[in-house]
Formats: C-alpha cells, sequence, structure tokens
C-alpha cells in the first residue's frame, strides 16, 4: 500500500525533522553518515502490525535534482508521475516511504531529472526504464539480465530484501556435491533460417544407457545458467534427493527482434521445435520421449511460449512451468466474439478441448505495469485452466518482475511437476 504524506511516516524522518526544526542543523549530516553505514532504503518497523514494513527511498541531492522517481520495487512500472520523491524540508534529501509485506524480495532504480511523460508502449517504456540508475546508498547492486548470449546489455539495479523473503539455499556451489555438465553449442533451425544458442545439462554420472531421462526445455536459457545458477541449483536438487536424475535443456535467442519473433505465440516457432529441435536432442542426449515426463517452461514471454508450445504438441511436452508468463499478450489477428476482457492464449485454452497436460504458475503480486497487468492476467488464465478441468498448481510471491524471485521459485515450480510426474 503507498504512503502519500506531507508530513514523514518513518519515524526516523520524523525525528529527523523534529531535531531540525528545533534547530540541531548537525542532525542532517548525522543522518547521511548512518545512511553510509546502514545504506538504504530504511527499513523500519510498523507499530501492531509485524506482517509489514515502512521502507523509505532516500536521494541525496547534489544540487542539481528536479526530481527523483523510484522504478521497479514497490512502484508501478511506467507511473513515472505517481512514484517521485518528495523534498525533505529545504535539504538535500528527498525521500519516499512505502508500506510493504515483510516477505518482499525485488529489485528497483531511480531515475533522477525524469520527463515524467507518460509511455506509449511496452517498448517506449524499456526503453525509458534503461536510462535509470541504481540507487548509490544501496550497497547491494547487481546487474540485472536484459543480456542474450553475446548481447551484454546489461542494467545495474539495487536489491531491497525485507527480513523475511523466502531464503533461496540451493543457489550456492557445496564444494562435496558431485556436479553436473553443461555443454553449450550453436543449433541452426533450417525452417527459420535462425542460429540459437543451446546449453545442456547433465546430471553427474549420466549415460547412454539404461531407462531415458526426464527432460525440462527452457526459453531465455542463457539467462537462467547466468542469473539463476540454474546448474548449481540442480547438481543441489539431484544431492538432496528432490529431483531424480534429468537433462535440462536451455534454449535461448541470439538478439531481442528473434526472441520477440519467436516467444510471442509464434506458430513456424513450435513447428520448428516440433520437426527440428526436438528430434536433434533426442538424436544427442539419452533423454525420454514420454510427454508426461517432458517439461517446457520460462520465464515473461518464456512461459507464454512455454504454454502455446505445449497447446500446439502435447504430445512433445505435458507439463508447462510458467514463471510470470506474459498472458497479457494480445495477438494482432481479432478475439474471440464475446472474449475481448481476456487476452488471446487465454482465450485458445478456454475454447479448446482439455489437453493432457499439467501446468504449475506463479506471478509476483508487485509484477505492476501502467500499460498491461500481469497479475490479472495470470489469475485469469489459472482460472480458466481450473474451470476446463487442468491439473494446475498456482503461487503468488512478493516480489516483482525479476530474476531475483525467480531464481529461488523455480525450485518449487519445477519441484511441483518432476513429482507430480506419473
Amino acid at each position: 500500500m503507498l504512503i502519500t504524506e506531507t508530513s514523514p511516516r518513518s519515524p526516523r524522518l520524523a525525528l529527523l525533522q523534529h531535531l531540525l526544526e528545533r534547530g540541531e542543523y548537525m542532525a542532517l549530516e548525522r543522518f547521511w553518515q548512518e545512511v553510509e553505514t546502514t545504506g538504504s532504503p530504511l527499513i523500519e518497523t510498523l507499530e501492531g502490525d509485524a506482517s509489514q514494513r515502512l521502507v523509505t527511498f532516500l536521494w541525496r541531492d547534489q544540487g542539481d535534482t528536479r526530481n527523483v522517481v523510484l522504478v521497479g520495487g514497490p512502484a508501478s512500472i511506467g507511473a513515472f508521475a505517481e512514484n517521485q520523491m518528495q523534498r525533505f524540508l529545504r535539504t538535500d534529501l528527498w525521500y519516499k516511504t512505502y508500506q510493504l509485506p515483510v516477505d518482499l524480495r525485488t529489485t528497483y532504480q531511480l531515475s533522477v531529472n525524469d520527463p515524467l511523460t507518460p509511455c506509449l508502449d511496452v517498448q517506449h517504456l524499456l526503453k525509458r526504464m534503461m536510462f535509470a540508475r541504481s540507487d548509490p546508498l544501496n550497497p547491494q547492486p547487481i546487474t540485472s539480465p536484459l543480456g542474450l548470449p553475446g548481447r551484454h546489455q546489461l542494467r545495474q539495479v539495487s536489491v531491497l530484501e525485507l527480513p523475511q523473503a523466502p531464503v533461496q539455499p540451493w543457489l550456492t556451489a557445496q564444494p562435496h556435491v558431485p556436479r553436473g555438465r553443461v555443454k553449450m553449442s550453436l543449433w541452426h533451425s533450417q525452417s527459420l533460417l535462425t542460429k540459437y544458442h543451446i546449453a545442456v545439462y547433465t546430471p553427474p554420472g549420466y549415460c547412454q544407457d539404461g531407462a531415458p531421462y526426464s527432460v525440462l526445455l527452457l526459453f531465455d536459457g542463457w539467462m537462467y545458467m547466468n542469473y539463476a545458477a540454474l546448474p548449481t541449483v540442480l547438481d543441489n536438487l539431484l544431492y538432496a534427493g528432490k529431483i531424480p536424475p534429468c537433462v535440462v535443456v536451455m534454449h535461448s535467442q541470439l538478439d531481442y527482434p528473434t526472441r520477440n519473433r519467436d516467444l510471442l505465440c509464434s506458430r513456424p516457432f513450435v513447428d520448428a521445435l516440433l520437426q527440428e529441435f526436438v528430434p536433434w536432442i533426442r538424436e544427442q542426449y539419452h533423454v525420454t520421449a514420454q510427454p508426461e515426463r517432458s517439461i517446457v517452461g520460462g520465464v515473461c514471454a518464456g512461459g507464454l511460449a512455454a504454454a502455446y508450445t505445449a497447446l500446439l504438441a502435447p504430445e512433445l511436452f505435458g507439463n508447462v512451468l510458467a514463471q510470470s508468463g506474459s498472458f497479457w499478450w494480445q495477438a494482432q489477428e481479432p478475439s474471440i466474439e464475446g472474449m475481448e476482457e481476456k487476452a488471446w492464449l487465454i482465450q485458445q485454452f478456454e475454447h479448446s478441448p482439455k489437453l493432457p497436460l499439467r501446468f504449475s504458475l506463479e506471478i509476483g503480486t508487485f509484477d505492476r505495469y501502467t500499460l498491461v497487468d500481469p497479475v490479472t492476467a495470470n489469475y485469469q488464465f489459472r482460472d480458466v485452466l481450473l474451470a476446463n478441468g487442468y491439473d494446475v498448481r498456482f503461487a503468488a510471491f512478493n516480489g516483482g518482475h525479476d530474476f531475483i524471485c525467480w531464481r529461488g521459485s523455480f525450485v518449487d515450480r519445477f519441484c511441483e511437476l518432476v513429482n507430480r510426474q506419473s
């Protein structure tokens, strides 16, 4: 819940205001020294509510600040004017306070001297976000995974983790845990005239004999491998007995135009998977041909593509793993009459016969944009699937559209599907 205020809701800022109004002008410098030690944002308890925290984002003016906008985190992406910080009295301190759930994990940026103009479309919005910067007062900057293989269009973001954010124990490599192997290669689609980056994880002890391995195909695989530490996660899960030995295929486009072409419900792309890619994988690796032991998954547009792939090719994949899937996406072709309020792929599932598919879906409660509504779309997709009799597991987490969340919640989604396989 957003707090708008004429006086600071933050107890720490309220105290600072009291001291300054009393004439203790060095209190502001002491405050900045404190922030340098503890970092930003300020995180304070809320009296009478242990499930929430007051979180105050800060900016120190260097003399040229006209405005500061919070981008991401608890702020709806694209709502630039609504998420401006306010100046604290007549000082160099700018701030913005939010009341947030105690288990929130997210990333954010600051846009200094933002034009405050509304965005026209999603691509315009993404370009605007590229001009934001990490919080110089936050000691936890990380690199956001906007890059594809060989194209490192990266940006620095800042991390906000509140005290009860879910632990992510599987991300850390352990010296005693046997390691699988990752083989990287380029694969060329003859029908699409396109090359793709492919990374394939095989478990410790992998062999070509015996029963074939279960298989997971992940879109945006480069980001899973580099920003979700997926090989390490798989090693740890196998060692702990949480999953059976499996082969994980991480598939990636080499540029963003190709990614958009392929992952936004492209029939030619699915045909290429069906006729070219899956046969190639089966030639190279000892993997199952049983759809009930085959999973297709991804994040964002990759989650959308995973559901679309399963819709068209249930004989290949019987399980869908979608993390914050872009189910809000609308095709150019007309909607089914009377269904305009639902996005295109949701309509296809609602009006298609039930298929032998299982789903594990999730969405962040802070996955908010001014132009699209991922949260509502994911709930609509869940409800349509359940109404049509599908086996669906659905989770909502307190976080945003961010690999810092997905890297942990992937474990829950993957284990759900693996443990439901017959």
